[in-house]
C-alpha cells in the first residue's frame, strides 16, 4: 500500500507543478493583454486563483507525506525510539481526526454552494473548485492511516528486538 501512496503523491506533485506552470503562463498572458494590447482578460485572474486553491489543497497531503510539518518536527526530532513513535502515532491520529472533520465540512460546503456558476465562465460550477477540499481530506486521511500503521509496527518491532 505504501508504494501505491508514494506513487500517487509523486503524480500529485507533478499535477501541482503543471497547475503552477499554467498559472504562471496565465499571468504572463494577462500581462501581455493588459499592458501591450490594452485589452485585459477578466477570466485569467479568476482562473489563477482557482488553480492556486487546487495547488494548496493538493499540497496538504503531500506536506504530511513528506513529514514536513515543522511544528511537529521540532518536538519529534528530539525524541528517540519508542517516545518518538508514540508521538508520531498521536500526531497521525489527530491529523486523521482533522481530515475526517475537514472532509465532512468541506463536503457539506461543496454540496451547498457548488452548484452556483463561476461568474467569469458562466458554464463551470464552483464544484470544480470546491472539490479540491474533500479530495485533499481523503488523501490526507489515507496518508495518516499509513503513517500511523508504520509507527505502530515500528513501536512493536522495537519492543520485540529488546526482548
Amino acid at each position: 500500500m505504501r508504494k501505491v501512496v508514494d506513487g500517487l503523491m509523486k503524480v500529485i506533485q507533478r499535477i501541482m507543478g503543471a497547475l503552477l506552470a499554467c498559472a504562471v503562463l496565465l499571468v504572463l498572458v494577462q500581462v501581455f493583454f493588459r499592458y501591450l494590447l490594452k485589452a485585459p482578460l477578466g477570466w485569467t485572474d479568476q482562473l489563477c486563483r482557482f488553480l492556486f486553491v487546487w495547488i494548496v489543497f493538493l499540497g496538504l497531503p503531500v506536506l504530511f507525506h513528506k513529514k514536513a510539518a515543522t511544528a511537529f518536527d521540532l518536538l519529534s526530532s528530539h525524541l528517540k525510539g519508542r517516545p518518538h513513535e508514540i508521538l508520531q502515532m498521536v500526531i497521525c491520529l489527530l491529523t486523521a481526526v482533522f481530515a475526517i472533520a475537514f472532509f465532512i465540512f468541506s463536503w457539506q460546503f461543496m454540496m451547498k454552494k457548488g452548484h452556483q456558476m463561476i461568474p467569469a465562465f458562466r458554464v463551470i460550477p464552483y464544484y470544480a473548485v470546491y472539490a479540491s477540499m474533500p479530495l485533499s481530506a481523503v488523501l490526507l486521511f489515507v496518508e495518516e492511516v499509513l503513517q500511523f500503521s508504520e509507527a505502530l509496527v515500528n513501536t512493536f518491532k522495537g519492543k520485540e528486538e529488546k526482548a
